[in-house]
């Protein structure tokens, strides 16, 4: 068996203390239960007997060569909706241009040829937040269509849901993100499927083991990104170099050289990219991943914004 990945950068049992249900990693764990999910919903969505049917975590939503995403949560209800329940820890980033993005890729796909406009499912996004996006210190904002003026509420299917996970007001929604955010905060009577599987993984020893063996598989799903594209990168950088040594000899000599120059590459940058994917997973905060990179913020963005231009297609192209 191959030995487990140790990275220099965190100490793994460390980590593993800070994990909550609103952080990525513990989330998805979580969100595996179809129970977990149905209580969450009944909550948020306030219907006692909403029922989920189907539910997913990291699921790929692909969009062939364009971007594609991945939803931290797709559940489908008894009444046909779908509904993306995504958690976010940082505040950077447009939230609402990307929630529009995640419900606009649920609806390509739900859709089948010749389907008629009045048969594609309901969509519904849950965007659950450690900060308040809007800045009205209100515990959920719910975001609906209507006729500017004239205060008339619209219903094309859609529905867009944003929660502030600090805010507390007493009211139910604020009393179960409580739980999200607090570490050892419980309501087995109020939230008995929640609280049940959050002490699952925080306070037995096997939810503890699946904690761990998922850590390992991000980590290692990392690293083998950063050196595909590192190799990737080398290749690329050999045929430009090929090209002008001569192009039978520069090819053949260029790709060793060049995959050679990339893995060395990748070694020096793997560690920023790996951060890179972990701010963008909400495993980590962006202050928290400069830090431990030893790299200035500004420094750190330019790496993302050329991380993000290299992986993502123009739209127009």
């Amino acid at each position: 068996m191959d030995n487990p990945v140790r990275l220099p950068f965190y100490d793994k049992q460390e980590y593993l203390k800070t994990q909550r249900p609103i952080n990525d990693l513990m989330f998805r764990l979580c969100a595996k239960n179809i129970s977990w999910c149905e209580e969450l919903l009944r909550t948020v969505l306030e219907d006692e007997k909403l029922t989920v049917e189907e539910n997913a975590v990291q699921y790929d939503l692909l969009n062939p060569s364009r971007r594609s995403v991945v939803l931290d949560a797709k559940c489908r209800l008894g009444s046909g909706c779908l509904v993306n329940i995504e958690v976010q820890t940082g505040s950077e980033g447009d939230h609402q241009r990307r929630v529009r993005f995640h419900s606009s890729l649920m609806t390509a796909e739900a859709s089948r040829p010749k389907m008629e406009f009045d048969s594609i499912p309901d969509i519904c996004v849950v965007y659950i937040c450690e900060f308040d996006i809007f800045g009205y210190n209100k515990p959920i904002y719910r975001v609906d269509r209507v006729l500017r003026g004239l205060g008339r509420v619209l219903d094309n299917g859609y529905t867009e849901i944003y929660i502030n996970a600090l805010a507390r007001d007493n009211s139910k929604i604020s009393r179960l993100m409580e739980l999200f955010v607090n570490r050892d905060a419980y309501n087995f009577e109020e939230f008995a499927e929640i609280s049940k599987i959050k002490n699952y993984f925080l306070n037995t020893r096997k939810g503890q083991e699946e904690m761990d063996s998922a850590l390992e598989d991000l980590f290692k799903g990392s690293l083998a990104k950063v050196k595909e594209e590192a190799i990737a990168q080398g290749i690329r950088e050999g045929l430009a170099q090929g090209k002008k040594e001569g192009l039978a000899q520069g090819i053949a000599e260029g790709k060793k050289e060049g995959i050679a120059q990339g893995l060395a590459q990748g070694k020096k940058e793997g560690i920023i990219y790996t951060f890179i994917n972990l701010v963008k997973d909400g495993l980590i905060s962006l202050n928290e991943a400069c830090r431990r990179a030893d790299i200035s913020e500004e420094d750190f963005k330019a790496f993302m914004e050329t991380n993000n231009q290299e992986q993502t297609p123009a739209l127009n192209g």
